[in-house]
């Protein structure tokens, strides 16, 4: 694990930017109101935190992705318990999600979102479409993110800080980053509402899957599995043999889609892209602190 100060970030960024604005809106105190009283504290926290990411380095491609899909989105369709474990964000929250996008907006960064797909598919996509030869920077607190870690790419998490390299992802997960959603698939996700394979936790899991190269070939030759050495053998593969069709659909729902529909690349992303007067009008109407415009003023000039 390193820590922000020990390394050089890749200059395309890549953010998952809801995840941001839930911390904001959960730790920053309720204590700050737009002109028409609205609690705008995620806001306000989500700027601070644009602000820290600019004062640390600034980047050379810019993408942040939304989420629009919970409950539309092409995994329920598959699954209609996908994520059912959630709620829809209410009237105060999702104004201020709306809030963040016009800002992301306004700051001239490349803001996709989805009825579709969701922002982690839209950040593959962009990955696979627009940067597939330049390392990337995924910013996230969500470690199933790194299914998209390629060797060059960087995940960070400036929250804690934590920055992680393949290598060490590959050591926090016991598998290939590609391989991180066959994990998922076998083990399940709790946050997700995906159920998993009973005795199957990530070691388990992680030691199958070193013994095959594919979930596919993992689960047409269930009779292999003694050559894996793995505890608890004939109840596994007796659970894997009753549940094959849970774990493949389950794979449909862990693995990223790269195919969203994005739009053209976009440009380089600098100062100069910033809307400096829209920006100004948004600090006053959401009664950004002068000292975070201030902030901000001092990176532009």
């Amino acid at each position: 694990m390193s820590t922000e100060n020990s390394i050089q970030l890749p200059d395309v960024w890549l953010t998952d930017t809801s995840i941001f604005i839930f911390q904001a809106y959960f730790g920053w105190p309720d204590r700050f109101y737009d002109d028409e009283g609205n609690s705008v504290n995620a806001v306000v926290g989500f700027f601070q935190t644009i602000i820290k990411w600019l004062e640390y380095q600034q980047p050379n491609y810019w993408v942040c992705a939304f989420d629009h899909s919970l409950f539309s989105g092409y995994r329920h369709q598959i699954d209609p318990s996908y994520k059912a474990n959630r709620a829809l964000p209410d009237t105060a929250l999702a104004y201020q999600l709306q809030s963040c996008e016009l800002l992301t907006q306004l700051l001239g960064i490349r803001t996709l979102y989805s009825d579709k797909y969701e922002a982690d598919d839209l950040l593959y996509s962009a990955q696979a479409k627009w940067f597939q030869d330049r390392p990337v920077t995924v910013m996230t607190a969500d470690k199933d993110l790194a299914q998209m870690l390629r060797f060059e790419d960087i995940w960070w998490n400036s929250k804690k800080p934590e920055v992680l390299t393949y290598s060490q992802m590959i050591n926090y997960w016991g598998t290939e980053c590609h391989r991180i959603s066959e994990l998922l698939a076998l083990t399940g996700d709790v946050s997700d509402n995906i159920s998993g394979v009973p005795g199957i936790g990530n070691k388990t899991a992680a030691k199958l899957l070193q013994s095959f190269s594919s979930l596919d070939e993992l689960l047409e030759n269930l009779d292999d599995l003694k050559k894996t050495g793995i505890r608890n053998l004939r109840a596994i593969t007796s659970n894997l043999s009753h549940l094959k069709s849970l774990v493949e659909n389950n794979l449909l729902l862990t693995r990223l889609a790269d195919n969203a529909p994005i739009g053209r690349q976009p440009g380089k992303w600098s100062f100069e892209r910033i809307k400096l007067k829209q920006v100004w009008d948004f600090c006053d109407q959401y009664n950004i602190p002068k000292r975070m415009q201030n902030d901000l003023k001092a990176l532009i000039e």
